[in-house]
């Protein structure tokens, strides 16, 4: 964000007056977090939202932009590295889509596999948090 923009967030309100069911507050109770950490972001920007009347805005300043995920730099890749390992081959790169958050790709094979393996490693600042892995069969 550029040193003039601001974000703010509030409260999330049913604005046709009526009272929003308890049910539809539960769920977004509960879905909200689940998809701010998906983001990368940190969840507390929810307590931020909800200690925050509906007609007022709680504005981020700038260490709290920063520290809940909310200001980042424009992602980055870095350059593949291919590597000699063992009797294979691992080719990897890293992809930064936040201060927080990375996303590895490692392709590799062994010289009696005769097939790749995809290894795709999502990571926050405190641990990996998802792992997938993939095996295709390629002619070498």
């Amino acid at each position: 964000m550029g040193s003039r923009d601001m974000l703010g967030v509030n409260q999330f309100y049913n604005a046709n007056g009526h009272e929003t069911p308890p049910e539809v507050v539960q769920t977004l109770a509960g879905l909200s977090p689940f998809h701010t950490i998906k983001m990368g972001i940190n969840p507390r920007v929810i307590v931020a939202a909800s200690n925050t009347s509906s007609n007022e805005i709680y504005w981020f300043n700038r260490e709290e932009l920063i520290l809940f995920g909310l200001d980042t730099p424009t992602s980055s890749t870095e350059p593949w590295k291919l590597e000699l390992y063992k009797s294979g081959l691992v080719l990897n790169t890293k992809h930064h889509e936040s201060v927080r958050r990375s996303v590895s790709i490692t392709f590799f094979c062994r010289n009696k596999d005769h097939y790749w393996r995809m290894l795709i490693s999502e990571e926050d600042a405190h641990n990996v948090f998802d792992v997938s892995a993939f095996g295709t069969n390629m002619s070498i």
